[in-house]
């Protein structure tokens, strides 16, 4: 079954290694015309902030990252306007299998999943 097309995803992770693997991992499903990787979650609000065209219909997001970390990203990407983010789903994509991040993962409606980083084909099979 061919998984659903994108046609812009957001990798917001601190990690080099895990922007790489996820890169390659998205576009070897050929699932997105365009991967937009952001190092940092200041820089990520920063970004959809400026952003005039067309705004991401997928976010994988990292929760533990410096300065500013997931969650904090999440209660700024709540403030944006509803027209820009209604038809955007956010993953939280962690190497952290602490109870407490997943629950408070789902405590954001933005949120439609928590997975494991880094992404694989199973996991994008499984959620589009």
């Amino acid at each position: 079954m061919p998984m659903k097309k994108f046609d812009h995803i957001l990798l917001i992770d601190d990690s080099d290694i895990d922007n790489y693997i996820n890169r390659e991992v998205l576009e070897d499903a050929g699932i997105c015309a365009q991967i937009t990787v952001q190092v940092g979650a200041r820089q990520a609000i920063d970004y959809l902030k400026s952003l005039t065209g067309a705004f991401p219909n997928v976010i994988f997001l990292d929760i533990r990252m410096p300065m500013m970390d997931g969650f904090d990203f999440l209660e700024e990407f709540e403030h944006l306007p509803a027209a820009q983010t209604i038809d955007c789903d956010v993953f939280m994509l962690s190497s952290s299998i602490n109870p407490a991040d997943l629950a408070r993962a789902r405590s954001f409606a933005r949120v439609k999943d928590y997975l494991n980083k880094p992404l694989n084909n199973h996991q994008l099979e499984a959620i589009f």
